[in-house]
């Protein structure tokens, strides 16, 4: 008798790979610990993109292309018009931009309506804003958040960027998506718009 319990005595602390196992009690403290670290995992778990909770790809226009518009060079607005396809909540916009010289000034990102094919009225609250000099040299995107909480329909809105300050050497470009086939416009002051060359722009819209 005294034989067999030493005998599994032996079998238990051999199964359990050389942990701590008292005979009769199996207590095996890497395992409780590796159990409770699981929890704290899940609990400690990010999204891989989008932080924030704004990670869910709306609308976009990814189209490869050579076109590009520079910008903020002789007007402080530019808008390109886009059409949702469904509702949600705007909080964060990507877009493609390079740099031309040392661009030191900032720029907002906002949501507008459509009034009559030219932006009506900025749409929720809250703006995307960017320091132009953190843009690279060639065309690369950019993820513009901020304070953005722009919502929308399935209609037509703009995207609306701004910029204080106009450079006629140190500027921005971005990205469009086709020579023709969009509407774009730009103003000096945001309320009286003028036609640019109607280039789709690049673009991608996430939303919680």
């Amino acid at each position: 008798m005294i034989e067999q319990l030493l005998s599994r005595r032996g079998a238990l602390k051999k199964l359990a790979s050389g942990l701590l196992v008292p005979a009769f009690g199996i207590f095996v403290p890497e395992l409780i610990r590796a159990q409770s670290v699981v929890p704290n995992r899940r609990r400690n778990f990010q999204p891989a993109s989008g932080g924030g909770g704004c990670a869910t790809l709306g609308d976009s226009n990814t189209a490869s292309s050579s076109a590009s518009d520079p910008i903020f060079k002789f007007s402080n607005y530019f808008a390109w018009q886009f059409t949702a396809t469904s509702s949600y909540t705007v909080c964060s916009i990507i877009l493609k931009f390079s740099k031309s010289g040392t661009v030191a000034n900032n720029f907002d990102v906002s949501i507008y309506s459509d009034n009559s094919n030219v932006p009506g009225s900025i749409s929720g609250t809250g703006s995307g804003n960017i320091a132009q000099s953190s843009v690279n040299d060639s065309f690369a995107e950019t993820i513009i958040t901020g304070t953005l909480s722009a919502p929308v329909t399935a209609a037509a809105y703009w995207i609306v960027l701004h910029s204080a300050n106009t450079d006629s050497t140190n500027y921005l470009t971005v990205r469009c998506t086709a020579f023709s086939g969009g509407l774009s416009k730009y103003s000096d002051n945001g309320t009286s718009w003028n036609a640019l060359d109607n280039q789709p722009l690049y673009f991608k819209l996430s939303h919680p």
